[in-house]
């Protein structure tokens, strides 16, 4: 074996362990209280609200934030994390099953390679993760929820969740790090 898979031989006859490296998923919320509180921020007139959504992770009881859907110009900010690697990530949204949700919530995911407009429909579900889509993300990405829709309402932010989604070659390379744990310990 040592022949055909020099890499694997060293690995498997090294005697230092190598464990898997584990990428965390990271939580913004909008409240004092919740996790990475200070990559939030906002712009216009918010409230807070006593409703919060109780997705998984979430800090329970702390509220959440909302403005009304009737006026422009109001947008919260959820900055992603400086120390966090640049690469791939889903990114989630959740809210509460608060009064008088709204449909056509704008949410923008600026990301590296521009930024990218989905519309959600806050009205439809709730306490829930809620998947925006994948983007390559850095130090300047953030996810930005527009609440005007020009109809009577309110939009929620809450939480945004960013999930790493390591590269294949990376998945390989941890891969092969389990395996000369395992195969040094039968020996």
């Amino acid at each position: 074996m040592s022949k055909a898979f020099p890499l694997l031989a060293m690995l498997a006859a090294s005697t230092v362990l190598i464990a898997p490296t584990a990428f965390a998923d990271f939580i913004v919320e909008s409240r004092s209280g919740g996790q990475n509180y200070g990559l939030y921020s906002e712009v216009g007139s918010w409230s807070n609200s006593s409703g919060k959504s109780t997705a998984p992770g979430v800090t329970p009881g702390i509220g959440s934030r909302y403005s009304s859907t009737l006026y422009s110009g109001r947008y919260a900010n959820f900055a992603f994390k400086a120390g966090e690697p640049t690469g791939l990530y889903e990114v989630f949204v959740t809210w509460g099953a608060n009064a008088n949700r709204r449909a056509g919530i704008e949410h923008k995911v600026y990301h590296t390679g521009g930024t990218t407009s989905i519309y959600v429909d806050q009205s439809a579900t709730a306490n829930t993760w809620v998947s925006l889509g994948q983007f390559t993300l850095d130090t300047s990405s953030k996810v930005q929820i527009h609440t005007y829709t020009g109809v009577s309402g309110s939009g929620y932010a809450d939480a945004v969740k960013f999930v790493y989604i390591p590269e294949p070659a990376t998945l390989a390379v941890l891969g092969l790090g389990a395996i000369a744990s395992l195969r040094r310990r039968r020996a």
